[in-house]
């Protein structure tokens, strides 16, 4: 799947230009591929793409670039980069909430996700 994702992103980059919402939204596809493979520090790297793409180009609270922020934040714990991570899940948290509403799905995982790292964090 990574290698079909890399192929994809050529074509992307090559038609659109590298700094394409297109562009964003397959470097966020190869991180979650990365994030399936266990191998974080190639899916950090994917995402921190896609967000700076997205954050320049839908702008920094838009709900596709909150998506990004959230898988971002989730690798940075796995990276044990936690509560930098709290603080990209609570950023998140608020735009997807801003955007979609509360119980949009997205809503609902992301602030799960940042109430399981709260925890951890207490202890």
């Amino acid at each position: 799947a990574a290698r079909c994702h890399w192929r994809a992103l050529g074509i992307w980059a090559k038609t659109v230009g590298p700094a394409h919402p297109d562009v964003a939204a397959t470097l966020h596809s190869l991180g979650n591929v990365y994030r399936g493979l266990r191998e974080p520090e190639a899916a950090a790297q994917c995402f921190s793409g896609a967000l700076r793409i997205r954050e320049a180009t839908l702008g920094p609270t838009h709900a596709e670039t909150a998506r990004t922020r959230h898988c971002a934040a989730l690798v940075g714990c796995s990276l044990g980069q936690r509560p930098a991570a709290a603080q990209e899940l609570q950023a998140a948290v608020d735009s997807l909430i801003n955007s979609l509403g509360s119980r949009h799905p997205w809503s609902l995982q992301a602030r799960a996700d940042l109430e399981s790292l709260r925890q951890v964090l207490v202890r």
